[in-house]
């Protein structure tokens, strides 16, 4: 498969992703009939993929402005990634291409946000629930790409533009990437104790928690292989 010439892999563990987004699909027009409910099933995890693959392409057009190239975008249980040949050879180069992401699904959702409002304007109560809630989804999933996305945890994009903005302070890049892993660890840690209290308190369901702690220890992981380089 590829997307816009980007060849995009899929990941085993993104076909349970597909999954969950399908069965919650599925739900949201449990009132309709059965092939409206398959269409909605189909649509939702086609929603997050091409909002994912859009999130990834402008990190690459980002990239490509510097003559920077891409293989690929891999596609995971936790969202996707593009691999690139650098992530920049400046800070100002880095801080760019990690913000190219956060900002085109800020775009995304304010499409979204537009057509919901549009179709309530010219539609009213005659707009499906379908459609309403589609664009509800799509604007609600884009929403939380660039917020989740912007979080000073490396290597997240928020966690790249405060690399990008300690290497361009203290003019060493691997300073600067051990700086901003040790940042990212604190707020990690500070999370997990947020959502810990939260599911005590019963304002936090036990499934988001785990999603939670799995995703971390996967950037824990990847955060420990790159303070070995």
């Amino acid at each position: 498969m590829k997307f816009f010439g980007i060849p995009v892999r899929f990941d085993v563990s993104a076909l349970l992703l597909i999954y969950i987004l399908a069965l919650n699909g599925f739900s949201i027009a449990s009132a309709e009939t059965p092939a409206v409910r398959v269409v909605s099933a189909l649509l939702l995890p086609a929603t997050l993929i091409f909002s994912i693959l859009f999130h990834e392409r402008a990190h690459i057009l980002a990239a490509s402005r510097y003559g920077i190239g891409c293989r690929g975008i891999t596609l995971l249980l936790f969202g996707g990634f593009a691999t690139l040949e650098s992530m920049g050879k400046r800070p100002r180069e880095m801080f760019v291409i990690a913000i190219a992401g956060p900002l085109s699904s800020l775009l995304l959702a304010g499409i979204g946000l537009a057509l919901s409002l549009a179709g309530q304007v010219f539609f009213g109560n005659a707009l499906p629930p379908l459609v309403s809630n589609l664009l509800s989804i799509f604007t609600f999933l884009n929403m939380m790409l660039a917020l989740f996305n912007i979080l000073p945890v490396y290597p997240l994009d928020g966690g790249r533009m405060l690399h990008s903005a300690l290497w361009d302070r203290c003019k060493d890049m691997e300073i600067a990437r051990r700086q901003s892993i040790k940042v990212a660890r604190i707020v990690i840690v500070v999370l997990f104790g947020l959502l810990l209290i939260g599911v005590v308190a019963g304002k936090v369901s036990v499934f988001s928690f785990v999603w939670f702690v799995l995703l971390a220890a996967l950037l824990w992981q990847i955060q420990n292989r790159e303070l070995k380089m």
